[in-house]
C-alpha cells in the first residue's frame, strides 16, 4: 500500500463523506429540478384554465348585457307605443268633447229666447215676474265649466289607462 501522510489520511473520510454529500445533493436537486418542471407545467395549466375561465365570464357576461339592452329597448318601444296609443285616444276624446261644447254653444246662441213656451197650436204662457225674490239655483254646471271637468275627467281616465297598461307591459316583462 501507498503510505499517506497523516493529513491526508484524516482528511480522507472528511472527503469521501463531502463527495457522498455532494452526490446526493446532486441527485437531490436533479430531482428538485424534475419536481419544479412538474410544478411549473400545473402552474401554468392553472393559468390558462383561469384565462379560459375569464374569457368565458366575459364572452357570457357581453351576451347578459347585450340581453338586457336589448330587453330594454324592446320595453322602451312598448312603453313609446302605449303612451302614444293613450295620449292619441285622449286627444281624440278631448277634440270630441270640445266639438261637442261648440255645438252647444251655437245651438243655444241660434235659439231665440222666447219668454212664453207656446208651441204648435198651444198658447203662449203669460209673461215671467219683473224681479224674483232670490237668484234661482242651477241645475247645471255653465258651459265653460262643464267643458273644464269634461277635459279633467277625461284628462283622469287616459291617466287611469295610462298606467294600467304600463302594470301590465311590466307584468309581461316579468319585472
Amino acid at each position: 500500500m501507498i503510505p499517506l501522510p497523516s493529513a491526508l489520511r484524516a482528511a480522507l473520510p472528511i472527503g469521501a463523506a463531502l463527495l457522498l454529500i455532494g452526490a446526493y445533493a446532486y441527485g437531490r436537486s436533479d430531482g428538485r429540478r424534475l419536481a419544479e418542471g412538474h410544478a411549473i407545467a400545473a402552474i401554468e395549466r392553472v393559468k390558462a384554465a383561469a384565462l379560459a375561465t375569464a374569457d368565458a365570464v366575459r364572452t357570457k357576461t357581453a351576451a347578459a348585457h347585450a340581453a338586457d339592452r336589448a330587453r330594454a329597448r324592446a320595453a322602451e318601444q312598448r312603453a313609446a307605443a302605449i303612451n302614444q296609443e293613450v295620449s292619441n285616444d285622449y286627444q281624440a276624446r278631448l277634440a270630441d268633447a270640445r266639438a261637442r261644447y261648440d255645438r252647444l254653444l251655437a245651438d243655444a246662441a241660434a235659439r231665440p229666447a222666447a219668454s212664453g213656451g207656446a208651441g204648435a197650436g198651444l198658447p203662449g204662457l203669460p209673461g215671467a215676474a219683473g224681479r224674483p225674490d232670490a237668484a234661482a239655483g242651477q241645475d247645471r254646471f255653465p258651459p265653460a265649466d262643464a267643458l273644464t271637468a269634461t277635459e279633467q275627467a277625461l284628462q283622469l281616465d287616459a291617466l287611469i289607462r295610462w298606467v294600467e297598461a304600463q302594470i301590465a307591459a311590466a307584468k309581461a316583462d316579468g319585472r
